[in-house]
């Protein structure tokens, strides 16, 4: 199955994080202190982790992948996300390739039948709520 569990519980500051990580050098392993070096300190905040993981930004050892580094130019990081969505999320892409105009209520379903009840109903709105604020930073246009 490809669809990522990772998820954030407050999706409020994923904006932020996504633009301080382009705003700064990329660090050599993507640590709680770099985290928190950007001003995201809230313990909820550490989920973006497990979600760059997901999106093949950082590899296991959470250092920063060719994607990554990809993302920091400003000219194409909305399209290396949507880049990364679409192949985080392939089997929701798989099913409709406009998987990112779902609304919340549509993800849910999806994700429901795609986890095949190996997670709870809280877990995937948490999920389809962090779906939907990544797809809102990207362009899938290209």
């Amino acid at each position: 199955m490809c669809l990522p569990t990772a998820y954030l519980v407050d999706q409020k500051n994923l904006d932020g994080m996504l633009d301080a990580i382009r705003a700064v050098d990329p660090p050599r392993r993507f640590t709680v202190r770099f985290l928190e070096s950007l001003g995201f300190r809230v313990s909820s905040d550490l989920l973006v982790m497990s979600v760059l993981k997901s999106l093949t930004f950082l590899d296991n050892s959470l250092r920063p992948t060719d994607r990554y580094f990809r993302f920091l130019d400003r000219t194409q990081s909305d399209q290396v996300l949507a880049e990364s969505i679409r192949d985080a999320y392939a089997d929701v892409f798989a099913e409709n390739p406009q998987a990112h105009q779902l609304n919340r209520d549509e993800l849910i379903d999806r994700f429901r039948t795609l986890t095949g009840g190996r997670v709870s109903q809280r877990v995937i709105q948490f999920m389809a709520a962090t779906f939907n604020a990544l797809t809102r930073q990207a362009d899938f246009t290209a």
